[in-house]
């Protein structure tokens, strides 16, 4: 291995198993950051100490007393990587106080010093185990230790904080509900639970079984839980915590949390940013217990991080990291906290197959206005596009909380619905305009036949021939045969001439939008084509504009609710 690149490893390794440079917090062989222990000195936590500062540096067998194997290669994976080049180039840069120290110490003593001479592992951690927890550990009673605080001196415990996302595993919008996968790392301090590292309790480390249930538990453990649950932190798997010589618990755990939400962002659906706060807090309201939130290198998100390694595809809703937030409840305590996720929609699906088809078959219910009102393949073809439009927005439905804020998606489809049944509107009043125009001339039609009849009457009244007239009649048309050829043929050409004149003369205001404007109509058929064109030009530029204003408006559509 080239001697450049092992400081860069070596740096990898730091960064995975030593604490960071705010002095609380490292990384798990996951690559997930994980807190760091807190000092011996419970109240103060974690001081990092400056080379100028520490009397002694950090030595790999120093703990232990023994001495080291310089040519043992403590990592399989990089070969050419050595002890003595460890604790040259890295550990012994290090204050022999620091966390860093003490967490490279735990990870390669095993590893690079001669123990030869000390007991078997599991016989030194039986040996501490034995020492910590006789009859005097109670888990019941809670480590509370005077601590140096800002605000003076009190008691309290330390509760070293961080909370990582692994993944969504659900997100149900109609019962306000949120389901994710989460691991919950605490750390603190119990004085009751240090021991001295020598030859005979030679194990720097112990694992111990930590449960928020007394019965199942072998130290006491802190009981925060989400505060907005409908399962509770508590019910998450149990796992083993790790105790260190000093004192310091590690505990994490990793599991599913069900929370109830307040979202925001839901109103403008389907191109929301969906937010939902989460409020964790401990379980005892008279808690002395402070959740510290460690600084992870992000002001805005401390004591939370994402799971680096794992990234969802093929799923409705993603992550919106950059929106994450974390802080206290309330400013001047540190018992509780909140974490807000915002979640992204992919709007793809709901374009594609709810607001894509609800225009397109709005906008084919106005060629109905292009089809004969008398027919019925108008009114046939006017019910199925409202028919489709009602089942399209029944489907919508299925997927939108009852509420009564106004949804964007809602919306769109009810003024959708409200065109197309503008449309079939139309044509009813059309059909139900003939109908009276029908009965009006029909009455007209049986008013004439009544005067023509009377007429008759009047005339046979009095003494006039009908006979005789009528040989006048035909007499006067046979004196008109001889010339009727010649009459047809000459009037079929001043017909023929007249048209090509009114094809000549044909001018803008003979166009039919003109005279939709200009001329009056005189007929019941001139009346309904004339509302049919007017419709067919003024509702889809309505439309149009409907949607382009409800684009327009969407990133300031409806009001979310106070998580204040």
């Amino acid at each position: 291995m080239r001697p450049a690149s092992i400081p860069f490893l070596l740096a990898l390794i730091c960064a995975s198993y030593c604490t960071a440079d705010s002095g609380v917090d490292n990384r798990n062989h996951h690559g997930i950051k994980i807190v760091s222990h807190p000092s011996s000195n419970a109240g103060e936590g974690v001081k990092e100490v400056s080379r100028s500062e520490a009397g002694t540096m950090c030595s790999m067998c120093s703990r232990s007393g023994t001495t080291l194997l310089p040519n043992n290669r403590p990592l399989p994976g990089l070969p050419g990587l050595t002890c003595e080049y460890l604790q040259e180039y890295d550990v012994g840069l290090k204050p022999s106080d620091s966390p860093e120290c003490i967490g490279l110490l735990d990870l390669f003593e095993n590893r690079c010093c001669d123990l030869s001479a000390f007991p078997e592992s599991y016989e030194c951690e039986t040996t501490i185990r034995s020492s910590l927890f006789h009859d005097s550990y109670d888990p019941t009673v809670r480590p509370v230790q005077t601590m140096n605080t800002p605000h003076g001196t009190m008691r309290g415990v330390d509760v070293w904080t961080v909370i990582t996302f692994v993944t969504l595993r659900s997100l149900d919008i109609k019962s306000s509900t949120l389901e994710i996968y989460v691991a919950i790392d605490l750390t603190w301090n119990d004085p009751r639970l240090r021991w001295d590292f020598n030859q005979t309790n030679c194990a720097p480390t112990v694992t111990v079984r930590a449960n928020p249930s007394i019965e199942e538990t072998e130290i006491w453990v802190p009981s925060l839980d989400l505060r907005s649950r409908a399962s509770s932190a508590q019910d998450l798997p149990n796992s083993l915590a790790t105790v260190r010589s000093d004192g310091t618990v590690s505990w994490m755990r990793l599991g599913p949390l069900n929370a109830i939400c307040s979202f925001v962002g839901l109103p403008r659906m389907p191109f929301d940013d969906l937010g939902c706060r989460l409020y964790f807090g401990d379980n005892d309201v008279n808690t002395v217990v402070n959740y510290k939130l460690v600084d992870l290198g992000n002001n805005l998100t401390k004591g939370f991080q994402y799971f680096p390694f794992f990234n969802q595809s093929y799923t409705e809703y993603s992550q919106i990291r950059e929106k994450t937030r974390t802080d206290y409840n309330l400013e001047y305590s540190e018992n509780e906290f909140h974490l807000d996720l915002y979640f992204g929609r992919a709007n793809r699906h709901y374009i594609t197959f709810s607001i894509f088809p609800s225009i397109i078959f709005t906008m084919m219910s106005f060629g109905q206005f292009a089809v004969d009102v008398q027919s019925g393949e108008r009114l046939s073809f006017s019910i199925t596009i409202v028919l489709i439009t009602v089942a399209q927005s029944i489907i919508t439905a299925d997927i939108l909380p009852v509420c009564n804020e106004m949804i964007w998606l809602n919306f769109f489809n009810l003024v959708s619905m409200i065109f197309t049944l503008l449309g079939i509107l139309e044509t009813l009043l059309a059909l139900w305009f003939f109908t009276v125009a029908g009965r009006k001339q029909e009455k007209e039609k049986e008013v004439e036949k009544d005067d023509e009849e009377l007429h008759n009457l009047v005339s046979n009244d009095t003494g006039s021939d009908p006979n005789l007239e009528e040989e006048d009649v035909n007499s006067g048309e046979g004196q008109n045969d001889e010339f009727t050829p010649v009459t047809q043929r000459e009037t079929r050409i001043t017909n023929n001439e007249d048209d090509d004149m009114t094809k000549q003369n044909k001018t803008w205001k003979d166009l039919k939008i003109v005279r939709t404007f200009t001329q009056r109509p005189k007929t019941p058929e001139e009346v309904v084509d004339r509302i049919d064109f007017l419709c067919l030009i003024f509702l889809p530029i309505a439309y149009t504009l409907f949607i382009v204003i409800m684009f327009a408006a969407n990133e300031r559509w409806g009001e979310d609710p106070s998580w204040a």
